[in-house]
């Protein structure tokens, strides 16, 4: 899993439980800047840079992931999927979610 769980539980000084919580984080934030041989940055990247190239935007050629450092440091590019189709789907399920346009 690329998430972890800290459990924090405070005692009492007769050693109740007195208070908890659980704060969920991302284990793997070190691997937007490198990654393990054969593996790929994260996804959302490389379906951004997808999408932007099929929309014509004017600086999509300078975001072709083979030539962006950070998502060609171990030459992984392809995941064997459509990214264009999978950032359709990310925008789609942000959507479902409630996320607002200009959260996205």
């Amino acid at each position: 899993s690329r998430f972890g769980k800290l459990i924090n539980i405070n005692f009492s000084s007769n050693g109740a439980i007195t208070y908890g919580s659980i704060e969920k984080y991302l284990l793997e934030e070190s691997r937007v800047v490198a990654q393990d041989e054969g593996e790929r940055n994260f996804n959302i990247f490389y379906q951004l840079c997808e999408h932007l190239k099929q929309s014509g935007d004017k600086d999509a050629k300078h975001l072709d992931p083979s030539c962006v450092t950070y998502l060609n440091m171990t030459g992984c590019l392809e995941a064997g999927w459509d990214e264009h189709a999978k950032f359709i789907e990310t925008v789609a399920a942000m959507k479902q979610l409630g996320i607002k346009e200009v959260e996205k």
